[in-house]
Order: structure tokens, then sequence, then C-alpha cells
């Protein structure tokens, strides 16, 4: 399915350097909000203090949304890689971006609570 990309050895590495960010992100929220049935606060600011309260269900969102877009901008890089490799790879970035920016949350909101 992953047919185009899969030569290429570059965003091999892109790919797979987000997916394991990703795994690392879902360990965290896994181990730490698992088994937690009360609210977890999702947002704090320093003047104002806790400006958002959730559920772990919201945490486990977080987690579906990187993961579509993870397979969503795969797919995206795989079919627009033999016209312009360049997006392919601009794709590949911005997953490991985001993949990193849902870690740093996710430990983020774990050394809050």
């Amino acid at each position: 399915m992953i047919s185009k990309i899969k030569n290429d050895k570059n965003l091999k590495i892109i790919f797979a350097a987000s997916f394991i960010i990703f795994l690392a992100a879902a360990g965290v929220i896994f181990a730490d909000f698992g088994n937690k049935n009360e609210p977890v606060i999702i947002h704090f600011d320093a003047y104002k203090g806790i400006d958002h309260i959730g559920n772990k269900i919201e945490m486990f969102g977080i987690l579906f949304l990187e993961m579509t877009i993870l397979l969503v901008n795969l797919f995206l890089s795989d079919f627009i890689y033999s016209r312009e490799r360049f997006f392919s790879y601009v794709l590949g970035f911005v997953n490991l971006v985001i993949s990193a920016l849902v870690f740093i949350a996710a430990i983020a909101i774990n050394s809050i609570n």
C-alpha cells in the first residue's frame, strides 16, 4: 500500500521517528492516565490557575487525533511522492514536529497532574 516511499531511506527514517515518538507519548499517557478516574488538569495558566479540566477520554482523544494525522500524512506523502518529492518530505517533517509537540504536551500534562 505504501509502495513509493518505502524505497526512500530518508522518508522511512522520518516516519519511523514520528511513529516512535508517538509510541513514547502513548506510553506516557497510558502509564499515567490509564487507571485514573478523577479529573485531569489539561491546561494550567500561571496567572489564572487551572483553565481546563478534562477526563482521561480527552487524553486518549489527543492520541487518536495524532495517529489520524500521522496516517493521513503518510498516505498523502506516498500519493504525491512521484510528483512532488519535496512535499513528501514536508509532510514527513510535519509529522515529526506534531509527534514531538504531542509528546511534550503529554509530559507537561503528566507533570501538572
